[in-house]
């Protein structure tokens, strides 16, 4: 048998890399291929929305547990909890501030401000001009007085005072004649008398000062100026003193 030449077994093992060749170049243009498909199917998927997730895992009993928090999710509570929150403390302050108003009442000197300030609004010069003289005078007895601010007690009782000024003025422009000025005071007194305590009427006047001259033992008219001012003490401002003194007078006599 005759062996083949070293010419034919060269041209052999060129063909045998050229055969090599094509199937690694043809096995690369599949890869290629597939790879080109899957980017193209990728391509033609709907896009999913991006949801940021947080994983975590948790071994219990040697089993892994996984649990997803989304952050949307969170976010969502962290709001709602926020306003529930934010609802119940709005709640809470108005049920404070009914409370305060309830324990806290206005003073009379707020009062009278707050009304001076509407009457100037409202064209009122009967009543911003009376009101107006009493923050004067509630003024000048803190200065003289040295008190930091007058209590209720106290601004009753120079009311009362502006009260028994505005009676006395309008006895006497009565008196002389001149009626617009005497109405004038008449006026005033009333814008004076609606921040004082309902007075006393006539049988609880009488009653109060029976009842002071007994607890007092006062018997003659010189008991008159303790009985009255006894008197006047505990009627808080709700009877005037020329009254007073009549049915003291009457009774001691």
């Amino acid at each position: 048998m005759a062996m083949p030449s070293t010419t034919e077994c060269g041209g052999h093992q060129s063909q045998s890399r050229v055969t090599r060749r094509k199937r690694s170049v043809s096995q690369a243009a599949r890869s290629r291929c597939a790879g080109l498909r899957n980017a193209a199917r990728a391509s033609a998927r709907p896009l999913r929305p991006i949801s940021l997730v947080r994983s975590s895992s948790i071994q219990r009993d040697g089993e892994v547990v996984s649990s997803e928090i989304r952050s949307s999710s969170g976010w969502l509570i962290f709001f709602v909890f926020a306003m529930v929150i934010s609802g119940v403390g709005v709640v809470t302050l108005i049920s404070m501030n009914k409370g305060c108003d309830k324990m806290i009442p206005m003073s009379l000197r707020d009062t009278l401000q707050a009304d001076l300030v509407a009457a100037m609004k409202a064209g009122d010069d009967v009543k911003k001009t009376t009101l107006r003289a009493v923050m004067t005078s509630i003024k000048t007895a803190e200065t003289s007085g040295g008190a930091n601010e007058l209590d209720n007690a106290a601004i009753e009782k120079l009311i009362a005072t502006e009260v028994k000024q505005r009676t006395e003025a309008a006895e006497i422009y009565e008196e002389a004649g001149e009626a617009e000025r005497a109405a004038n005071e008449v006026a005033e007194r009333t814008v004076l008398q609606s921040y004082l305590p309902e007075p006393l009427s006539a049988e609880e006047l009488e009653s109060l000062v029976t009842s002071v001259i007994e607890e007092g033992g006062y018997e003659s008219k010189k008991d008159m100026g303790a009985a009255i001012k006894g008197v006047m003490a505990k009627a808080g401002g709700r009877a005037d003193g020329k009254s007073v003194s009549a049915i003291v007078g009457r009774l001691l006599n």
